[in-house]
């Protein structure tokens, strides 16, 4: 069932706006509004093992990735509980459906937030695909690399059958009790591993019945995704160069992915939302973040598996199971890493980032 409103495109808008107001009033000194959103990041355990993922980056570190340090539903609740109604709570890992108590968890959100998840879509059985459709999941990005084969070659033989059966559940069971969520959108981060094939993603998600098709630029990044927080803001360890992605191919499969989304019955975005010459200055290693803003900082905030909370880049602010979200959201430390974007401009490790936008770039009024 196909809806009207473009519903990440309008949460864009609205976030921008959000953001910019408290970003550009000097009184606020680094303050901000209530989140607009919130990352729960649920567990740092995953089924899979893809090669483009931070995780990769991430410490063998037991007191990190230990089942029993992560926070329980209790402790979630505790915290969605305090959060403004219009706070949209983003549920990530790892990889979330390795979590038994995850309906629970689900259960505690939906009662007053909208909720969004990502998923490899391995480990989704008929049961659980009931009750996202249910419980009224809002939306869900799934991760597909390529074709059959390119997928499997990255996350391994038989993960792109599951993924898929896994789709065509939930887009059967929204169209036989006509539900028009969650919405499903097929994710797809272009690396070297793929670079010839994304294009071929979105009649694909055409065809899977699927609502939008996104494209994320690659970032080598290892200052994101909770992997070694640091208490500095200091980010002089230079992010790993990407390597081995043929810029003629690139550019030919971006002129495709734009060509197929004008066309398209469904929605195609590209993030971050910028024009193909500045992802191509990516993918070469020189895209000038300077040139670049985002709001995120006055917008989202990041919670670890173990209660750690942080703004976008691993800066650490505090432990939720220590202060309360109020406490941590406009704290020193959280005024400190917005001002200093503020002065400094951006850090070199948001190039790549899904949130950054061109400073000349105004809110978008189509889809991203």
């Amino acid at each position: 069932m196909a809806i009207s409103v473009d519903f990440y495109s309008f949460l864009q808008r609205v976030e921008r706006a959000y953001g910019t107001i408290p970003k550009r009033l000097p009184l606020m000194n680094g303050r901000a509004f209530p989140p607009f959103f919130v990352v729960l990041e649920l567990t740092y355990r995953c089924n899979l093992k893809c090669p483009h993922c931070y995780e990769l980056f991430r410490p063998s570190d037991k007191n990190v990735t230990s089942k029993k340090l992560e926070l329980t539903p209790a402790e979630i609740q505790s915290i969605v509980e305090r959060l403004p109604r219009f706070t949209l709570i983003t549920v990530n890992g790892g990889e979330i459906f390795v979590r038994s108590d995850l309906r629970e968890i689900l259960a505690i959100i939906l009662a007053k937030h909208r909720c969004h998840l990502y998923t490899n879509g391995t480990c989704i059985t008929p049961e659980i695909a009931s009750d996202l459709v249910d419980m009224g999941v809002t939306s869900m990005g799934i991760s597909v690399d390529g074709p059959e084969d390119v997928h499997d070659s990255i996350r391994g033989r038989g993960s792109f059958g599951r993924t898929i059966e896994s789709i065509r559940l939930l887009t059967e069971l929204k169209i036989r009790r006509r539900k028009k969520f969650p919405l499903l959108n097929l994710k797809t981060t272009i690396t070297d591993k793929n670079v010839g094939n994304v294009s071929e993603m979105v009649p694909f998600a055409e065809q899977l019945g699927l609502d939008y098709c996104t494209f994320q630029v690659l970032n080598n990044s290892i200052h994101m995704g909770g992997v070694s927080f640091q208490s500095s803001l200091d980010y002089s360890q230079p992010t790993p160069p990407i390597t081995n992605v043929p810029l003629r191919v690139l550019q030919q499969q971006l002129n495709k992915i734009q060509e197929l989304a004008s066309k398209s019955r469904i929605r195609v975005r590209i993030l971050p939302k910028l024009p193909v010459p500045s992802i191509l200055e990516h993918y070469k290693n020189q895209l000038d973040p300077s040139v670049h803003t985002c709001v995120s900082p006055w917008t989202t905030m990041y919670i670890s598996p173990t209660g750690c909370v942080y703004p976008c880049l691993n800066y650490y602010v505090g432990n939720i199971r220590e202060q309360s979200f109020r406490e941590l959201w406009n704290s020193e430390r959280y005024r400190q890493y917005r001002n200093r974007l503020i002065r400094g401009g951006q850090f070199p490790d948001c190039v790549g980032c899904c949130d950054l936008f061109e400073k000349s770039c105004p809110s978008p009024k189509k889809a991203s």
